[in-house]
């Protein structure tokens, strides 16, 4: 079981999702009436593991399997998200293509891959030859991609935001 649990711990990710965005709204000079009005928003946010911490209850005694008559019972969808009683999944995940344009910019199951030189643009394959940097196996990253998942670690509460 520590081991299962010990695969899903993820880490942190920063990205900039999205590199170019036109704003169009009553407030600017140029603001275009017929095109549909359009706002840009910068977050930075901080503590998500701080608030996790304070507002959703977190594991921490009594770990144990289903055994198979509760897993057969076993209703996700009837799982109150703020039950006292927390289940961590061990699944293999695919990622509807429908929900790739929604969730385009933050993907939202991050997975360990190592990446391979054949995943590489032509682009960043001159890069790492021109910088001597050698792409191997060990180099596992944290991707947030549509990836299909193996065996992957998850809470439910976690899953459930996927859709």
């Amino acid at each position: 079981m520590y081991l299962m649990l010990e695969s899903g711990i993820r880490g942190g990710m920063c990205l900039v999702s999205k590199r170019y965005s036109k704003a169009n709204n009553k407030y600017l000079d140029n603001f275009d009436e017929k095109s549909p009005s359009k706002f840009i928003i910068s977050l930075d946010v901080n503590n998500l593991y701080g608030t996790a911490m304070a507002f959703y209850n977190l594991p921490e005694s009594e770990f144990r399997f289903l055994n198979q008559k509760e897993i057969d019972k076993f209703d996700l969808m009837s799982v109150s998200s703020d039950s006292n009683v927390g289940y961590i999944l061990e699944v293999d995940l695919f990622y509807p293509p429908e929900l790739h344009s929604k969730h385009n910019s933050f993907p939202m199951a991050p997975q360990h891959e190592s990446i391979m030189y054949d995943m590489l643009s032509p682009y960043q394959k001159k890069i790492s030859e021109k910088l001597n940097i050698k792409i191997n196996e060990k180099n596992k990253k944290l991707l947030n991609t549509f990836n299909e998942g193996k065996k992957l670690c998850s809470s439910l509460f976690k899953l459930t935001l996927l859709y």
